[in-house]
This record gives C-alpha cells, structure tokens and sequence, in this order.
C-alpha cells in the first residue's frame, strides 16, 4: 500500500489536464536565436555550413560541430536535415516546432541530439538509416510522433520527456537499440517496436498510454524496470518466436504490481498478485483469482494450449481484457471482461472453451472470434458493447445460450461460415443479428431476437443459411434483406415466430396458413413463440450447421452414381458375352 498515494497523485494530475513529467513540470524559460530551416547534405556540406554560421568544432570525436540556441519554425518542411554525413555533431538546447519533421537524420552516423524541444511537428526526431546517435533529455510534446527510427541500429535513447503524442518512441525494422531511461506520458502508444529486434528497453516510465509497451513482430528484445502505470505491455505476433525469445521479467511493473511473462512452460501456477499475465508457448498453466485492470492487457496467451484461465478480474484495460493468438484447448471461465477496448479477443485459435464470463460495457467488441474455428462460447454476458459477440471469418463455432443487450449490434457473422447459434438471446440492441458479406451455412435455432430498436434480423450478401424456431418479436423492422437467399424452416413445416405475423391457422397446428410466405421467406411461421429451453444443438462432429437439403441433395447424387455404375456394369457384361461367342463359319460355296 506505501505506493498508492503516489499512484493516485499521479492520476489526479493526469485526470486534471495537466501535462507532467516524472522529471521536470515546466521547461526551463531561456531565449533562442530565430533561425531558418537547416539543411545539410553530406560531410563536405556540413563542413562549409559549419564555417558558414560560425558553429565550432570540426566534425571530429573530440571536437564535433556545435549547433547551439536555435529557434526553428519549420512549417515550410523539415526544422534540421541532414543526410549522408559520419561527421560528429551535436544539436543542443534548440527549439524547432510545426515542421513535418523537427529534426531528420537520413543515412547518418555520430550525431547527438540534446536537450531540445520540439512540438507540433508530424515527427520531433526522425532517424532513417542512422546508425550510433544519441538522443538526448529532449522535450517532445504534442506531435504526432515524438521519435522514430526506422532501420536504424546501435542508437542511445536516453532521459527523454515525451507526451501528449499520438506515438511516444516508435521504431520500425530497427535493431540493437537502447531506449533507456525515458518518461513517455499521455501518448497513443508509449514505446512501439514493430519487427525490430535485439532492443533494449529498460528503466522507462510509461504513464496512461494505449500501450506503454507495444511488441509486435519482433524477437529478442529485452524489456527491464520499467514502470508502467494506467497502462503496459502488449505482445503481439503470428509467429511462436515472436512470443517466446523476448526477455520479460518481473522488474518490469503495471501499477506497482508485477508482469507475469512465462514462455515455454508445461505447467504451473502463476502467482497471485499480477499486474498483468504474458503465456507464450506455456501449457497446463493456471491463471486464477486474478485482478488484472487498468492496463494495456490483463492477460495474453500466444500460441499455448490447454491453460485454464479461472475466476480473474480482467477489466479496465486499453487494448484487451483477455487476448488469445493462435492458441488451442484452452478453458475461459467464469472471468470479468468489461470496460476494456475489447473484452475477449480470440484470434487464429481453435476448440477453447469460452463459458460464463461477463463481455460487457466495452469501446469495442465483447467477444470476438477472428480466424477462429471450433469454439464454444457459451452462457456469455455481453452487452452494452459496440458488437456483443463478433464472427470474423470464423468457421464451426458454436454460441449458445448467451444474453446480447443493448450493443450497436448485437452479433455479427462476417465473412464467416457453418457456425451455429443456438438459444441465445439478442434484445434491445440497434441490430439483433447481422450477417454480412458472404457467411454462409449457418444455423440459426431457438434464438429470441426482441425489442432491436432498429433490425431484428439483417442479412447482406449471405446464403444458405438456416433459421427456424426463432422468436423474432417486436423489433423495430423485423427482417433486412441484401441479395440473400436462405432457408427458414426445418424441412419439416416449421418455420420461426414473428411477432407480426397475422395470418390463420385453418388446420389448427401451430403453423400459419395464410399470408405467406411471411416477409417473403417463411412459408411456415409459428402461431406461437417456441420455447427455445429445451431446443437441442443440431450440429455435426465438426460443429459444422447440419443443412437438410445438403443432406438429400448427396443421397440424389449417390442414387445418381449408382445407377451409372450399374449401366455400365450392365455394358460391360454385355460387350463379354459377345465377345465369348464365336464368329458364324463362311458358308462354303
């Protein structure tokens, strides 16, 4: 508890608006000489700029130029340029804002940039094939990004102040680099590394960034003692190295608490007390009774299976409550995953089980199954959210009986084929179901889709779906078609129940008989709500929708078949027979 004050002070001062740092509160007030925008081209160029604007030095290690006490304006292009040059060089104690780039180093060895501030620039600091430079305790506010390198090794990043940009420190196919010591506060994403590799990452504080550490497609960083508060790490990659060569240990903390990150583990437990949980290559590990929040993710799993994540507080989280990436078996249960950007994340994995947890009051999706086959989401509370529970070119899920409320859209299929929704109940959301752009072979049963403000039910461009015994009632337009042809009865003379339906049953067995087919596509709608309690998962093996008419259309084309082979086989016993008699003698003259 010693720290909690110190936490809730800094959040009072990043709730109140006020721009911070963990090592100053205001720049320090000096006066700079206006200058116009600097441009250099190769060592020679710099040599006669140098002598030029009478900067001293000479470009050696000993005794490198000096551009001291500029003032830049850089709104017609670049605040300092330079390219080509292996000269030494120091730019210090300057200020360059409202340029695309404050200062740009292409193709350029042994500079130091020190102590300078810039803001409102597309770029403060940019470094493009530059190798061995030093950035220095610069003040870099209000730009879109503060620095970035980009296929640059060997540099130092030290002891800089950087926030309120859309991106703190970025660096992009850039290696063996040091980024160490820098406060990064109130930025997009605080340090991103994209596909860069052998980084140094250590001694930061990153404070109510997106993602105070963003790791993606990279191998072998280190990341140490940094201190992450409101925020944290995020580790994403389509690859297992991707996951499990970084080097992430428990120095490294989100709110005072420590990062758990485990790679090639085969079982375990992982402690209490998380600020937040990394599984990389691991199985058979338990994550159970954690609290989880107010990071970037609470808990991340990459391409492990079979972990059961149990009963844990994953809330309140920027980017994620509970992300999976390409991994298979697991068991989510029981878990809150509300108020994040996304509640539970699935991606590229297979037959987890998805039960009981709450999805609710997130920016963006509760659930969502991307590239994802053969999972069951069951009993998942998921309202309030943008989309409840989202289908991205998913294949052979299963969703049952889960409550969808009051989300933009309640669920969505996009793209995606032969899952099946069963005794789930979509209500007051603007559109109940939404199938979109090619899903195909989905079995809709026993679902109650009620009281949508705008759309029960809304299909675009998707066929061969199935629906039937589903309540569909009271929704503001009951049914939305887009070039979809889809099937709405159980080839057996039952369709769904629509609340508007007003036709007779002359016969008097539940099943509508005049004015149909209903919207144009129920030819037997029911006279009664069905009652989905008790309705049974018709699926496959596969989890794959069981579609009658598939079924008789491959017994017409077996009977097909057969009738061929026996037609030929009849041939072929006929051609033998003649073949066996002997030709008639010549009649002798």
């Amino acid at each position: 508890m010693k720290n909690t004050w110190i936490i809730g002070l800094v959040l009072m001062i990043i709730m109140s608006g006020f721009t911070v740092s963990l090592t100053f509160l205001s720049p320090t007030v000096r006066a700079y000489t206006p200058h116009d925008p600097i441009s250099i081209n190769g060592d020679a160029d710099f040599a006669i700029k140098a002598t030029a604007e009478g900067w001293p030095g000479n470009g050696t290690v000993g005794n490198p130029y000096i551009i001291n006490g500029l003032e830049i304006d850089g709104s017609e292009g670049n605040g300092i340029e330079i390219r080509h040059t292996n000269a030494y060089f120091i730019i210090e104690d300057s200020k360059i804002d409202n340029g695309k780039h404050g200062i740009y180093l292409k193709d350029v060895t042994h500079g130091t940039i020190d102590n300078c501030m810039m803001e409102d620039n597309t770029h403060a600091l940019y470094l493009e094939s530059s190798d061995e430079n030093n950035l220095i305790n610069n003040i870099l506010t209000f730009n879109w990004i503060g620095i970035r390198l980009e296929t640059s090794s060997d540099n130092q990043i030290v002891d800089n102040s950087v926030s309120n940009n859309s991106g703190g420190i970025a660096l992009w196919n850039s290696t063996e680099n040091d980024i160490t010591d820098n406060n990064v506060l109130n930025n997009g994403n605080g340090i991103y590394l994209w596909n860069s590799d052998g980084n140094n990452v250590t001694g930061n504080s990153a404070i109510n960034c997106d993602a105070g550490i963003w790791i993606k497609f990279c191998i072998n960083n280190n990341i140490a003692n940094n201190i992450m508060i409101e925020d944290g790490i995020l580790l994403e990659g389509n690859l297992i190295e991707q996951w499990n060569t970084h080097h992430i240990d428990i120095s490294n903390s989100v709110n005072s608490k420590p990062v758990f990150y485990w790679k090639n583990l085969t079982s375990g437990i992982v402690p209490s007390g998380a600020g937040q949980i990394i599984l990389a290559n691991c199985t058979n590990i338990k994550v159970e009774n954690q609290m989880v929040t107010h990071g970037s993710a609470g808990i991340e799993l990459g391409f492990s299976s079979i972990n059961n994540i149990l009963k844990n507080e994953a809330s309140s989280n920027k980017k994620y409550g509970i992300y999976l990436y390409s991994s298979n078996g697991n068991t989510i249960l029981n878990n809150n995953a509300s108020n994040n950007g996304v509640g539970l994340y699935i991606e590229n994995s297979n037959e987890n089980s998805i039960l009981n947890n709450n999805a609710s009051s997130n920016d963006n999706e509760g659930v969502i199954l991307r590239t994802s086959e053969g999972n069951d989401i069951t009993n998942n509370t998921a309202n309030n959210n943008h989309h409840g529970i989202d289908l991205y070119e998913a294949i052979g899920n299963n969703l049952t009986d889960n409550p969808v409320s009051d989300n933009v859209v309640g669920v969505q299929l996009y793209t995606s084929h032969s899952n099946n929704l069963t005794n789930n109940v979509f209500s007051d959301n603007n559109i109940g179901l939404y199938l979109i752009t090619n899903s195909t072979k989905n079995l809709m049963v026993g679902n109650d889709v009620s009281s949508n403000r705008g759309r029960g039910v809304v299909l675009s461009f998707s066929n061969n779906n199935i629906f039937y015994h589903n309540n569909i009632r009271n929704n503001g337009a009951q049914l939305h078609l887009t070039l979809s042809f889809n099937t709405w009865d159980n080839g057996n003379q039952e369709g769904n129940y629509w609340s508007d339906y007003i036709g007779d049953d002359n016969d008097g067995d539940g099943i509508g008989d005049t004015d149909i087919p209903h919207h144009g596509v129920d030819h037997y709608p029911l006279m009664e709500p069905f009652d989905i309690s008790g309705e049974e998962d018709e699926s496959n093996d596969n989890g794959q929708a069981l579609i009658f008419y598939e079924r008789w259309f491959i017994i017409l084309m077996a009977i097909i078949v057969l009738v061929i082979i026996m037609f030929l086989a009849f041939s072929l016993g006929r051609k033998r027979k003649y073949a066996e008699i002997p030709p008639e003698k010549e009649k002798k003259e």
